[in-house]
């Protein structure tokens, strides 16, 4: 027996010896590959992760916020230690003190008075039912806690009640839940990263479902507000890290309150909240520093980068700063050109260079003068100059825009979320009335605004020339706003880019902007409107214009949406077979010229129907390429090679050309000599193309 035991203790020593072996040597191997990989294997349990402030916190000096809130705690809670160890009774294990719950928005302070009532007329009548009645020690904590700790009081229910419904001790309970919500809206937006984002946005939106919303809504705006005048701005600091974290916090949490139909328009109180700040003077408030009005500015503009406001009120705003000439004011207009600067250019071309003309003009004035406002005024013109930005904010808000989607859980911003005002309509509230938060100032009867569109329909003729408006007549634009156009399209002076601009001012003009207005409906429906307009002025006309293509060119050269909107009109084109042969023509013509000149992608060719042997149709790709054929060979050339793409259409095309354009060059003697040699060798060079 002595033996086997022996044998078996040196079996379990041999096998502990082993393992412990194996360990090393696993951990030796764990360590050679960490290190080849570079990996950090500290546990988890060594790693206290310490949450690190946000950079603007630091910059701007208040990192000693969240420590000096840490510090309070720590405080609270040893003093809540040593009054639970006074408080505690011999022989029984301290346990933690569940929190009460106020889950019907009761006063906690008020029920624990009613609750030591109770406890002492209980006490008073029965002292033996009271003791059977409490078995769990958590209550009896509790109740000798609140007999060591409870003052005279009566007994009687009336004065009891009238304590309670006593309105100095409600007012002290608002008084409380507002300071309670106040701090944490602050203590939130302290913390406010992007690393922490998601989670402040949920429980910022948890507090407009806890208390009411207007309530919320004032305390938000209020904090918001004090926070951005606390920070500075300066070119050296990265600029407007703060401002863009708050704009697109802001952002998300419009965009998740409005996906419940909880929409409280925050934006529209906080955008009315800062200009009337910016704006003192209408509304008797202090006039704000310099520096409060350059972080006031930048994040308007923020808010505007995230689509949450038009970009509108951003240039209504350049446009006030320009005309003020303040050095504080200037140099906002220049923070604001350096954050949306290239996206101000994007949405509104024509404003961005009257805001252009007038820093010009203000630089010549003041560069001998004033060298601060001269700096301020020629960083502005260059930033809204450029087309491309490198600056980190530009790409910093890119990002953050890109993460958006994430924070609010795949929802974005649509066009009833963005706040479609103008600066005239914030400072004339008083007299407009606040419709971009309340709807419309005036409820009018339905005669009263069919009188309204009658008498702007009666000024619309009558500022239109009764010679235009029989020519518009004739060509067919019958109603008033194609009339208007028309007009604007003939005697706008300066050429077919000036009338570009000009038919382009005119569908971006607003309702509640100065200006000619080309019909209701959204900006893109105008847009479509006129080109369809411009297509059919190429079509009506006799014989072809080549003006109205150049504009439609000018159009183009503009912003590329227009090319998609340019080739439907040519596709409709195509698929109407109730055109004459004249008005196909001209839209060959037209797409030739527009092909040859401006660069025009003559893949719009996809949908054109080989099989129609019908005059019109000959007719269209005829003149298309008769026009093409009048440039340089070269170019004409690389126009049709970008059809080799789309091998059969290549094909149709040449055989289209050997049909119908040669032999009519060779029966008929007409044809320029020029033309003929282009012809023939287009198509011998498109079929060697084939070949290969």
């Amino acid at each position: 027996m002595t033996k086997s035991k022996k044998k078996k203790l040196n079996y379990t020593e041999l096998r502990k010896q082993h393992l412990l072996e194996d360990n090393e040597k696993e951990e030796k191997i764990l360590k050679q590959l960490s290190k080849k990989l570079k990996m950090n294997r500290t546990s988890i349990k060594s790693k206290q992760k310490k949450e690190k402030t946000p950079l603007w916190l630091t910059q701007c000096g208040f990192d000693y916020i969240l420590n000096f809130e840490k510090q309070i705690n720590i405080e609270k809670d040893n003093m809540d230690s040593n009054n639970n160890v006074l408080c505690t009774t011999i022989g029984v294990s301290s346990k933690k003190k569940s929190k009460p719950v106020d889950l019907y928005g009761q006063n906690t302070t008020t029920a624990t008075t009613t609750t030591t009532t109770t406890n002492n007329n209980n006490n008073n009548n029965n002292n033996n039912n009271n003791s059977r009645s409490i078995t769990d020690h958590d209550d009896q904590h509790s109740t000798v806690d609140s007999l060591l700790n409870e003052p005279i009081t009566y007994t009687d229910q009336s004065i009891q009640l009238d304590q309670i419904n006593d309105p100095m001790l409600n007012d002290h309970h608002h008084d409380d839940i507002n300071e309670n919500l106040c701090k944490s809206i602050r203590s939130l937006l302290n913390r406010l990263s992007e690393s922490q984002m998601s989670k402040i946005i949920m429980e910022l939106c948890n507090l407009f479902h806890q208390y009411p919303r207007a309530l919320v809504r004032s305390y938000f705006i209020e904090e918001v507000c004090n926070l951005i005048e606390c920070t500075q701005l300066n070119r050296n600091t990265k600029l407007g890290w703060l401002h863009q974290e708050l704009a697109i916090c802001i952002t998300c949490i419009h965009i998740t309150l409005h996906s419940l139909f909880q929409s409280i328009s925050l934006i529209g109180y906080l955008v009315e909240f800062i200009i009337f700040r910016l704006y003192p003077g209408n509304n008797n408030q202090v006039q704000l520093s310099s520096n409060g009005i350059c972080t006031y500015s930048i994040f308007l503009a923020y808010l505007y980068r995230f689509g949450v406001i038009s970009g509108t009120l951003i240039l209504d705003i350049l446009k006030a700063y320009l005309r003020d000439c303040d050095i504080g004011k200037v140099k906002a207009a220049h923070f604001i050109t350096i954050a949306v600067g290239v996206n101000l250019r994007k949405f509104n071309l024509n404003v961005c260079q009257e805001i252009i003309q007038q820093a010009n003009a203000e630089l010549e004035k003041h560069k001998l003068q004033n060298f601060e406002i001269a700096f301020e005024l020629e960083g502005l013109i260059q930033r809204l100059s450029e087309k491309r930005s490198m600056e980190e904010c530009v790409t910093r808000s890119l990002h953050l825009q890109k993460l958006m989607r994430v924070w609010t859980k795949g929802l974005s911003v649509t066009d009833d979320m963005c706040l479609t005002v103008g600066l005239m309509d914030l400072l004339n509230a008083s007299s407009t009335g606040r419709w971009w938060l309340v709807g419309s100032a005036v409820n009018r009867p339905l005669n009263d605004l069919s009188a309204v569109k009658s008498k702007d329909d009666e000024k619309s003729n009558s500022s239109l020339n009764p010679e235009m408006v029989a020519v518009a007549e004739k060509l067919g634009l019958r109603t008033a706003s194609r009339q208007l156009t028309f007009s604007i399209l003939v005697s706008t002076p300066g050429g077919p880019d000036a009338t570009a601009s000009a038919l382009l001012k005119a569908c971006h003009t607003s309702a509640n902007s100065p200006g000619v207005q080309l019909g209701a409906g959204s900006i893109a429906g105008r847009e479509r409107e006129m080109i369809h307009i411009l297509l059919h002025c190429v079509m009506s006309e006799m014989p072809f214009n080549r003006f109205y293509p150049r504009v439609l060119g000018g159009i183009l050269n503009c912003h590329r949406r227009f090319l998609m909107m340019i080739k439907c009109g040519f596709w409709d084109i195509l698929n109407n077979n109730n055109l004459t042969i004249e008005a196909k023509s001209n839209a060959g013509r037209a797409l030739g010229l527009l092909c040859l000149v401006y660069n025009f992608p003559l893949t719009v060719l996809k949908n054109y129907n080989f099989g129609d042997s019908s005059k019109g149709n000959i007719a269209f790709l005829q003149y298309t390429i008769m026009e093409l054929c009048t440039g340089e060979y070269q170019t004409v050339l690389s126009k049709f090679m970008q059809l080799s793409i789309y091998t059969r259409l290549c094909r149709n095309c040449r055989i289209f050309m050997r049909k119908h354009l040669i032999n009519e060059i060779i029966t008929n003697h007409e044809f320029d000599c020029n033309f003929k040699a282009i012809v023939m060798k287009l198509v011998t060079d498109i079929r060697e193309s084939e070949s290969f």
